[in-house]
């Protein structure tokens, strides 16, 4: 099974993100997540927006 990055197409192969095209696609099941530069970019996004919303607000929630 070959994970594909769900943001820029890329796939891992040994280890390593490759542009898709650089992959044989026939009968491959493919399974989605993120390399680690759109990783990156996802997890500093919701860490921004994080810490813009009010305390109260993130509390609400994560209780609700």
């Amino acid at each position: 099974m070959l994970v594909q990055c769900c943001v820029c197409g890329r796939i891992r192969k040994d280890a390593k993100w490759v542009a898709a095209k650089e992959v044989a696609s026939q009968n491959i099941q493919i399974s989605h997540g993120y390399c680690p530069a759109c990783a990156a970019k996802a997890f500093a996004e919701i860490q921004k927006i994080h810490q813009s919303e009010e305390p109260s607000t993130v509390g609400a929630a994560l209780t609700a």
